[in-house]
Formats: C-alpha cells, structure tokens, sequence
C-alpha cells in the first residue's frame, strides 16, 4: 500500500507468516490467494504489525497481492487503527 503526506510516499507494509491467524489477535487476515500472490506457502497478513518504508529500502518484491486479498488487508489495517 502507498501512503502520501507532505509529498513524501512511502510503502506500508505487514508482516506476512506461515502460521496459523492467532484468533484472539485482530488484524490477522488469511491471504486466501496465496498461490496467485507468488508465496509459497498458505499464508497470513498480521496488519498489527506494520512498517512504514521507502522505496528505496525494498530489495525485491515476491509478487503482489490480489483485489481480494488486498481489500481484506485494508480492512484488517482498519481493525487495528492502521488506516
């Protein structure tokens, strides 16, 4: 995800994991198209855990996530007061 303030962009980025969404945890979004996404294994976004970056700090992109997984990522960001 982009995000723009004072002309500045950065990159908005989650940490994405193999293990299981902690349920008691909010913020934990099954990537339900893994596969179509470029990652290996099932995975899971943790939108609690986020990180603000430049562009210039990312060293290669795995692949990119799809619409539907993209919207419940946002959605998840919101549930923790990240957007």
């Amino acid at each position: 995800m982009l995000n723009i303030h004072d002309s500045i962009a950065t990159i908005v980025a989650v940490k994405v994991t193999s293990h299981a969404p902690r349920d008691w945890m909010p913020g934990e979004v099954r990537l339900l198209d893994w596969r179509e996404s470029g990652l290996a294994k099932p995975s899971v976004a943790r939108c609690s855990k986020v990180l603000e970056i430049q562009e210039a700090d990312v060293k290669y992109v795995i692949g990119h996530l799809t619409t539907r997984d993209r919207s419940a990522v946002t959605a998840g960001l919101r549930d923790v007061g990240g957007f």
